[in-house]
């Protein structure tokens, strides 16, 4: 089972902690307490961010954007119980990024000052992240957000063979292949989908495909139809890094737009975040 990040909220005292669901078990500063968790199994939140990472998209650093974050949200509101204990919130932001910090967390969002919103993220194993994100709210309180990605699927292989069938017979395949959480880049398992592209190509000269992105209808839509594109894209650049020649191929990105599940469940929208082979 993966482990969460945190059980209680905001950090000035830490201790590793040995349940098995737990990352760490974080007190709340002095003079503050939680108020309550709210808790949603899958959902979507906005962040607001000063970019400072490739997660901003096409937004250069140092700009501001919303960062939309999916998954199972937990939030908690952190208030101040006696205001002659409370501390300020360069304080409390330089010992949350120190926590952060030593459990591996990397902070994605570039802030001036320390009032926030700070956002971190936890690689994981499996490829996908987890993520905290912590905001002051002023007079006193804070609100911080835990999002915990769903687990990622693991790549689907499926063989040279296979492909060339299902074009014979449908003019089209759907591949899973693993890319970086909001990214375009291939994660190493993902690589042995795409020898068994170059095989397939090899084996048949003639044949000529085009290759295409999908995304689930999670997010923005300009930003699905940009992210679909450019997967497509690194799949066929890798492609042709395997000695495929790129008149042969094609790239063509179309976001959400046809669904082959049902986008109001996970296990809809893991099949829709697919990249597909198409027949010329």
């Amino acid at each position: 089972m993966r482990r969460s990040l945190i059980h209680a909220l905001l950090p000035l005292t830490l201790a590793l902690s040995a349940l098995p669901g737990h990352a760490l078990e974080v007190t709340p500063v002095k003079g503050y307490a939680g108020n309550g968790e709210k808790t949603k199994a899958m959902d979507v939140i906005k962040v607001w961010a000063v970019c400072g990472t490739s997660y901003c998209g096409d937004t250069p650093a140092g700009k501001r954007r919303d960062i939309e974050l999916a998954g199972r949200i937990r939030e908690q509101t952190i208030v101040n119980r006696d205001r002659a204990l409370m501390v300020g919130p360069a304080i409390v932001a330089r010992e949350y990024a120190e926590v952060a910090k030593r459990q591996g967390g990397k902070l994605i969002n570039q802030q001036e000052g320390s009032s926030g919103p700070f956002m971190y993220r936890f690689a994981r194993a499996d490829g996908g992240a987890d993520w905290l994100v912590l905001k002051d709210n002023f007079e006193g309180y804070y609100t911080l957000i835990v999002v915990e990605e769903a687990q990622r699927e693991s790549t689907v292989t499926i063989s040279a063979e296979d492909m060339s069938n299902a074009l014979k017979a449908e003019g089209d395949v759907a591949l899973y292949i693993e890319f970086e959480t909001a990214k375009a880049d291939l994660l190493p398992a993902g690589q042995g989908v795409v020898k068994e592209i170059a095989t397939l190509l090899r084996n048949e000269p003639a044949l000529k495909v085009s290759i295409e992105g999908h995304t689930d209808n999670t997010g923005n839509a300009a930003e699905n139809q940009r992210l679909s594109q450019a997967r497509a894209e690194a799949v066929m650049k890798a492609v042709i890094a395997q000695g495929i020649d790129a008149k042969r191929l094609k790239s063509a990105g179309h976001g959400a737009t046809y669904p082959i599940a049902d986008n109001r469940k996970e296990a809809g929208r893991s099949k829709n975040r697919r990249v597909e082979l198409v027949k010329l």
